[in-house]
């Protein structure tokens, strides 16, 4: 695991807001997880969290369209037998409707295209 990564409890102090507000914004970008096990996040998504506004989810799907997580759940779909949408969202912990988003995106556009930091 990376050292990058902060749990709940850090970021709720960190934003000055309760651990359940950080739960139900990571619930609401996506990032929750239904099993209990503890959420941590990386830089990105602790800023989505930060910046996190029930307004803007509306524009969610352009970042669904870059997250990183599509190149992971193209390499599956392309290397696995077991490739269905529910069998890939069961393997990976990730939801049917994103596996199923990243997957069409990349039969429509033949690739993989995700938000890098590199500035130019």
């Amino acid at each position: 695991m990376s050292n990058n990564l902060i749990g709940t409890l850090e970021i709720s102090r960190q934003l000055k807001i309760s651990r359940n507000q950080v739960s139900y914004r990571c619930r609401k970008l996506g990032f929750g997880n239904k099993n209990g096990t503890p959420i941590l996040l990386d830089e990105d998504q602790f800023l989505m969290v930060k910046d996190y506004n029930s307004n803007n989810l509306k524009n969610r799907s352009v970042r669904d369209k870059y997250d990183k997580r599509n190149i992971l759940i193209v390499e599956y779909f392309i290397s696995m037998r077991n490739n269905s949408i529910p069998e890939i969202a069961n393997t990976l912990g990730i939801k049917e409707s994103s596996v199923h988003s990243a997957i069409n995106q990349f039969l429509k556009d033949g690739c993989v295209t995700v938000k890098s930091k590199l500035c130019i």
